[in-house]
């Protein structure tokens, strides 16, 4: 389930390009914003889900700018993601998520 929402958000990483810092804002924005609705939000969470909403709006400012500036951003974005999906792996599902039969 939360694969489901992360993915958008690994491709646009992926796949951002000058011109499209927008799209990627959103999205990271929209699987914050999801995530938030389905787990319990720990602090360590809530620090992994900042970092790697920041690490993405740095990525989004960088893509018009030199390659190895943007090859940084977007590494430093994918790891930020890395550590936020190594944290999930103990989340546990909201009360809203649990109601609506959503499980891990």
């Amino acid at each position: 389930v939360l694969a489901v929402i992360l993915w958008p958000w690994i491709d646009a990483i992926e796949a951002v390009r000058p011109g499209m810092a927008d799209p990627l804002q959103k999205t990271a924005e929209k699987s914050v914003r999801d995530l938030r609705h389905l787990i319990i939000v720990t602090a360590p969470l809530e620090t992994m889900l900042r970092d790697a909403l920041q690490a993405s709006g740095t990525l989004a400012r960088n893509t018009a700018g030199e390659s190895p500036i943007v090859a940084t951003a977007r590494m430093d974005a994918l790891l930020a993601l890395s550590d936020l999906i190594a944290w999930l792996r103990c989340a546990k599902p909201s009360e809203w998520a649990r109601a609506a039969g959503i499980r891990w």
